[in-house]
């Protein structure tokens, strides 16, 4: 029976932990203003929400090379709820994926004899890695926590007599099927199990992720990513990529030696540590994870490994491993002296000081699309928003089960239209289509509502135009002269004739419409415009 002292400390390592994990997530956030709807992040919507829709066949359906078991999960839950309330499911989904990484290295931690505080700490630094936020609050790199947790729970020792329940079975199961981790972590479970049989009190645990890597593998295999040609970078970059790894990405002097310090400490410690302890143990079996599956991350841009910098756009390759580095410190510590834990912990949190930036999601007004999307067909935007169409979407077809009330004006008088009053184009009206040429700069057009929309919650616009160039299509909205650009929207659409769709909450700042039909020089046409009033 566990003491009441055990007792006290278990709820103590609990309440800390979530508190670390709280206040972590926290500092990752810019802000909370639509939250869930611009954390929306590319597969979430081409591959995982519009997916979805054809039902439960698409769970084991392959992408990238690999199964996605559990966003794919998610993404099929969230069907059950309108789509303007999908982006709260998915958040919803991304955070137990945090959660189960978060209690993955509560466990490890226990296992070596962690105190309370210094768990609390671990889980504090994994989260704050050096990082730019591309994996935080999104279904679709929720296989890196997923990942993460994986290695974790495969390098955590199980003591005595106690048993693996199915549900522990069944999530890591459930993690070996999202992403191609279980492949990369196979390998090392044989290995090291051939030389350290006392840890085959996991062996159930390690069953499963042996399973899932044979089905992971036979998939990617079978996929077109495995004889995918690609140049391979030269040995130095890759020794570079793996010194930079091994450093959290250090990129400045103080940073450097702060990481250098890290390693220098924890192996000094690991040496000093006797050969069967269980933190040994562990943090060797930390360290052959983070090789591997440092070296399968660079493999993954074989041609240019160094892009997969913590700050790049390849900075969710660097999740995994900072993981494990950071582990393989903090746990060969948990038995030593309070000054080397507080010197160790104080490197890595000077690192992510330094190399740890916000990812700004851009506001795209999901909201208002998916209520233009209860009347009609609509390509919504979602983060990232690159240089091509339709991008990053999510395609959104009426729904038969709503029926919104809209109004609609159809053929919207181009003669209203008006010139831009700082434009020095000359922009004509010809029947209903207005003609804007753009020599010199940028030009626009500014259409005035009126009082249209002004009780609706959103407003909808699609324009029909036909122009020489393809680029972005600009729209601002504001009740002055002057267009502030929190008050804007962007898409990319190609040239020629086409219907751009814009949708935006109505707000007390949007009578006066302005519309860049093109980014360069050139000439475009108007044909017509339709505005919806959206409830």
């Amino acid at each position: 029976m566990q003491s009441q002292q055990a007792k006290n400390e278990t709820m103590m390592t609990v309440m800390l932990v979530i508190l670390a994990a709280t206040v972590s997530l926290y500092l990752r956030i810019d802000q909370f203003h639509h939250f869930a709807s611009r954390h929306l992040w590319a597969e979430d919507g081409n591959v995982f929400l519009n997916d979805a829709s054809a039902g439960w066949a698409t769970l084991w359906r392959p992408y990238a090379g690999y199964i996605h078991l559990y966003p794919r999960l998610i993404a099929l839950i969230s069907q059950c709820v309108e789509l303007i309330n999908r982006p709260n499911i998915l958040i919803c989904g991304w955070l137990i994926s945090y959660a189960l990484l978060v209690h993955a290295i509560a466990r490890l931690m226990r296992s070596v004899g962690a105190s309370p505080i210094h768990t609390a700490a671990a889980v504090a630094l994994v989260s704050l890695q050096p990082q730019n936020g591309e994996v935080l609050f999104n279904i679709t790199n929720s296989q890196w926590m997923m990942g993460a947790a994986l290695f974790t729970i495969a390098i955590t020792p199980q003591h005595g007599t106690e048993r693996t329940s199915l549900l522990r079975l069944g999530v890591v199961a459930l993690m070996g099927l999202t992403g191609p981790f279980s492949i990369i972590l196979a390998p090392i479970i044989i290995l090291y199990l051939w030389h350290r049989p006392t840890w085959r009190g996991n062996r159930s645990l390690y069953v499963v992720i042996v399973a899932t890597s044979f089905i992971q593998a036979w998939v990617l295999l079978s996929s077109d990513r495995a004889t995918q040609p690609g140049t391979i970078a030269p040995f130095s970059e890759w020794l570079a990529t793996l010194s930079r790894q091994l450093t959290l990405g250090a990129g400045k002097p103080i940073t450097y030696f702060a990481a250098l310090l890290f390693l220098s400490l924890s192996s000094h410690l690991l040496l000093k540590t006797p050969k069967d302890s269980t933190s040994r143990q562990t943090s060797v079996a930390a360290m052959m994870s983070f090789l591997a599956i440092a070296l399968a991350s660079a493999y993954a841009s074989k041609h240019a490994p160094m892009l997969t910098s913590p700050l790049s756009s390849g900075s969710r390759y660097n999740w995994i491993p900072y993981t494990l580095i950071i582990l393989y410190g903090i746990v060969i510590s948990a038995r030593a002296d309070k000054k080397t834990r507080l010197l160790l912990m104080a490197t890595v949190a000077l690192i992510s000081m330094k190399a740890t930036k916000l990812n700004i999601f851009e506001e795209l007004q999901f909201q208002s699309y998916a209520r233009l999307s209860e009347i009609k067909p609509v390509i919504i935007p979602i983060n990232p928003v690159w240089n091509t169409y339709p991008g990053w979407h999510i395609s959104a077809p009426p729904s038969d089960a709503i029926q919104p009330k809209a109004d609609i004006d159809t053929d919207f008088p181009a003669s209203l239209l008006r010139k831009d009053l700082s434009s020095t184009s000359i922009s004509t009206v010809e029947d209903k289509n207005i003609l804007i040429k753009s020599e010199s700069g940028i030009e626009h057009a500014v259409l005035d509502t009126g009082d249209r929309c002004r009780n609706h919650l959103s407003v909808g616009l699609e324009i029909d135009l036909k122009r020489d160039n393809d680029g972005f299509v600009t729209l601002r909205w504001s009740d002055s002269k002057g267009f502030p650009a929190q008050n804007s929207l962007k898409r990319w659409y190609p040239n020629g004739t086409i219907t751009t769709q814009f949708a935006f909450q109505r707000g007390h700042q949007s009578r006066f419409l302005q519309i860049t039909p093109i980014d360069s020089q050139g000439t475009s046409i108007i044909n017509s415009l339709r505005i919806y009033c959206l409830n």
